[in-house]
């Protein structure tokens, strides 16, 4: 559903640069499509460091 088409496009321009930035630390993946999250939520290891959401 596309409520709101200038967010949307501002977002998907926020992640392409994100993975353009830091495509070697991060993975970018679809939550929406079942098989590919439970792959990536199974295989993350969280690491605790200082001022992450995990510490």
């Amino acid at each position: 559903m596309n409520v709101d088409k200038r967010a949307r496009f501002a977002n998907q321009k926020r992640l392409r640069e994100l993975a353009t930035r830091h495509g070697d630390e991060v993975k970018l993946i679809s939550s929406h499509d079942p098989s590919e999250f439970a792959a990536c939520r199974l295989s993350a290891q969280p690491t605790a460091t200082a001022g992450s959401i995990f510490a």
